[in-house]
């Protein structure tokens, strides 16, 4: 029992004899993050969307006559290029060229028997005028055999005969009158029949040049089926060929996309092709030059065309799926900030004095990971560009990768009993959510980096 008295007694001594151990300093926790200067300017941010290459005129070539191949050009192959008014193919002429001949045979005598005609009019007309000039003198010697039967110096025979001629001569004037008529209609017929025969000529020409099949403009072959000794049909498909120089984007814009490009001019604004091959993606600029007729329910949007140009140009190819990077709206006075810089939409933190200090903004457009705003910070201001879980006004930062002034005690460390009277005056605990800290802030495992 004395034992145990004196172990307590001893027990008792040490404690009251331990040292206090040092008070632990509080130090205010800084993060370490990145920062940029403004740069006010006119921003456009792009729109992008996806879409495919295609050809706005591409053709069939057909045969316009029948016959067999004679010759094909080299470049009539599939990929080919082919220049404009280039021969592609030529098709035996031997029949074609006689059709012209007779055609131009049949104009001539056609000609041939026009000029007849009319000749045969000329003598027509002199027939009539003699015929008229006897009807005169006849009718002028009635006249004298009238007076002479009066007076009794001739027979009612004489007379009766004199009549009858007259008549016979009246007779002849009206049938040369006819005969010019019938000489006129000829004449007519047969220019008509000079019409037809010269309409046949050119049709045999245009027959004959048929035979010789040229490229309607610069083009690239897409198929062909022509070979030297092949019957060609007449209408047949020989060749389909695209114009190398019109190629357009197909794309399908968003129905808020379409509406926001439509308010500030759809029409003629400019994009960017970009075809993601490798190694070198091949980049091609253009316009858009009209849109859908309606919405297209399966694409989810308005359906835009736009023609493409450029030096680039005969690189594409017609069903290549693309990348469509289109000029958005112009934002003047404005400026582009990483997407970790703006919090809830509405404002972002700057440096002032080493803290953060909360400026509002005008939340304009994004433009991939940036977004575009507009707001009141001045030029040699610093953007804080680390996203904190904790940040807020007063929340002390230092930039990555700058030196940091000395530091006094009184701004880097902070008494246990300086901290119980700050946490008496708040009437806060002394771990809680004023900035001091024994260890990581609660939320501390969000961007940044705590020091």
């Amino acid at each position: 029992m004395v034992i145990i008295i004196a172990a307590l007694l001893l027990a008792k001594s040490m404690v009251g004899n331990k040292e206090e151990p040092p008070k632990r300093q509080a130090r205010e926790r800084s993060f370490t993050v990145t920062v940029m200067q403004p740069e006010f300017a006119t921003y456009s941010p792009s729109i992008k969307s996806y879409g495919s290459i295609i050809a706005s005129k591409n053709i069939d070539i057909r045969a316009q006559v029948a016959g067999v191949t004679q010759a094909v050009s080299n470049n009539l192959v599939a990929g080919a290029k082919v220049k404009k008014g280039e021969l592609l193919l030529s098709i035996d002429n031997f029949n074609y060229d006689g059709a012209v001949q007779d055609a131009k045979s049949a104009l001539s005598d056609a000609l041939l028997q026009l000029e007849i005609a009319k000749q045969q009019l000329e003598l027509e007309k002199l027939n009539l005028d003699v015929a008229k000039q006897q009807l005169e003198l006849g009718l002028r010697d009635l006249e004298r055999t009238r007076a002479l039967h009066k007076s009794g110096s001739i027979t009612n025979k004489a007379l009766e005969d004199k009549e009858f001629l007259i008549s016979q001569t009246e007779q002849s004037v009206v049938q040369k009158q006819t005969s010019l008529a019938l000489q006129q209609s000829a004449i007519e017929r047969q220019s008509i029949n000079i019409s037809r025969v010269k309409w046949n000529l050119e049709k045999a020409k245009e027959q004959l040049d048929n035979t010789k099949i040229f490229a309607p403009f610069d083009a690239i072959v897409i198929s062909e089926t022509a070979e030297i000794g092949r019957v060609i049909t007449n209408n047949e498909v020989i060749a389909k060929l695209y114009q190398s120089d019109s190629l357009e984007v197909h794309f399908t814009l968003s129905d808020n996309q379409y509406g926001l490009l439509s308010g500030d001019g759809l029409v003629n604004r400019p994009l960017e092709v970009v075809w993601d091959i490798d190694p070198n993606p091949i980049t091609v600029k253009g316009k858009i030059i009209r849109s859908g007729a309606e919405v297209n329910a399966a694409k989810g949007g308005v359906e835009i065309f736009a023609s493409l140009a450029g030096e680039n140009l005969h690189l594409l190819k017609p069903g290549s799926f693309v990348e469509v990077n289109i000029n958005g709206i112009s934002y003047s006075n404005a400026m582009k900030v990483p997407e970790t810089a703006i919090y809830e939409n509405n404002h972002l933190y700057v440096m002032h004095e080493g803290r953060m200090q909360k400026q509002d903004i005008e939340f304009l457009a994004r433009d991939g990971q940036d977004i575009i705003v507009r707001a009141n910070i001045a030029k040699n201001d610093r953007i804080i560009t680390t996203r904190l879980a904790q940040a807020g006004d007063g929340l002390k930062v230092k930039v990555e990768g700058e030196e940091q002034p000395e530091k006094t005690k009184s701004d880097a460390l902070i008494t246990d009993g300086e901290q119980q009277q700050r946490a008496k005056r708040k009437g806060q605990p002394r771990d809680g959510a004023s900035g001091l800290s024994d260890g990581a802030p609660a939320g501390g495992g969000a961007g940044g980096r705590g020091n």
